[in-house]
């Protein structure tokens, strides 16, 4: 059987649709898990996710209280913007937004965050947006909260 030369063109543009066509949707980038240890026992394990759909940055944050003894654990995501200094040149990440989730204890929760590129920030020449994703034990006063360290993820949009 003879493949015309339009064929393999519609083809390869129907490949390349595909292989190319979400550009504006960052792939899932996973992370975790990260622990934090307090008074020689583990308190909070976190891990999860971080995707762009369209500039709306989705953060989803499993925090396990892994002590179980009755304080409270909660995941977070903190949002970043890259911005560029119009004057010299030079880039730094600019927080915008944090978003948290309940307080639970001896369970595992699953918190997805969702925060849409601000308008604000086209003014910015960027098109790159950041998370620090982390879960926190909540230790009572006076221990301050024990908090896993960020998973920092970074995609374009």
């Amino acid at each position: 059987m003879k493949t015309s030369t339009r064929s393999l063109t519609v083809a390869a543009v129907i490949v390349l649709g595909f292989a190319f066509g979400g550009a504006a949707n960052a792939a899932t980038q996973t992370w975790g898990p990260r622990t934090k240890t307090w008074d020689g026992a583990v308190r909070v394990e976190a891990s999860g996710s971080f995707w762009n759909n369209a500039g709306t940055a989705n953060s989803k944050v499993t925090t396990k209280d892994r002590k179980a003894d009755g304080n409270d654990v909660h995941g977070a995501t903190n949002f970043y913007i890259k911005k560029i200094d119009k004057t010299n040149g030079t880039t730094f990440w600019t927080f915008f937004a944090v978003k948290s989730g309940d307080d639970v204890s001896n369970t595992t929760i699953t918190d997805r965050f969702i925060k849409t590129y601000p308008a604000w920030a086209s003014d910015y020449d960027t098109d790159q947006m950041r998370i620090g994703a982390f879960s926190c034990a909540q230790m009572g006063w006076p221990v301050p909260d024990q908090c896993t360290s960020e998973a920092i993820l970074t995609t374009s949009y």
